[in-house]
């Protein structure tokens, strides 16, 4: 496996079969997205609000503020699609990126994995940063413990 930074990017099939066990059976939480124009980026200010669960059936789910989506996924190597699936479109109010954030998870096109505590999704338009659910509630248990 092929190290650049902290992120690891797969170079054969056992190292692309873990990348994407790496990514299944997690709710990951959006922390933020980087545009490619820096006016488009945001942050996400209560990331439990918006997150992606991959399951290994090829299914995923979505929280997407005040609206929930689920679909079917692929994923080949680093390439990964979302397919669009059923979703409810409720408005959630003047602040809220629901929107943003479900047209951007169908223009994904690839993921990377760093330290299996961040998954990044490469859109056409920038990357969409999430944190490992459980990896953040063991950091908040832990930093309360002290």
């Amino acid at each position: 496996m092929q190290k650049t930074s902290d992120a690891f990017v797969p170079n054969n099939a056992g190292d692309a079969e873990n990348q994407a066990q790496a990514i299944t059976g997690v709710v990951w939480m959006l922390k933020r997205f980087d545009a490619e124009s820096e006016p488009d980026s945001f942050v996400i200010d209560d990331p439990a609000r918006y997150t992606l669960a991959l399951m290994p059936n090829d299914r995923y789910r979505v929280t997407a503020d005040c609206n929930r989506m689920q679909g079917g996924y692929s994923v080949d190597g680093d390439r990964i699609k979302l397919a669009s699936g059923a979703a409810t479109l409720a408005e959630c109010g003047p602040s809220s990126r629901y929107a943003d954030y479900l047209r951007l998870l169908a223009e994904v096109v690839r993921f990377e994995v760093i330290n299996r505590g961040q998954l990044n999704l490469f859109a056409d338009s920038g990357v969409l940063v999430f944190d490992n659910q459980a990896l953040e509630t063991d950091q908040r248990a832990q930093s309360w413990e002290k």
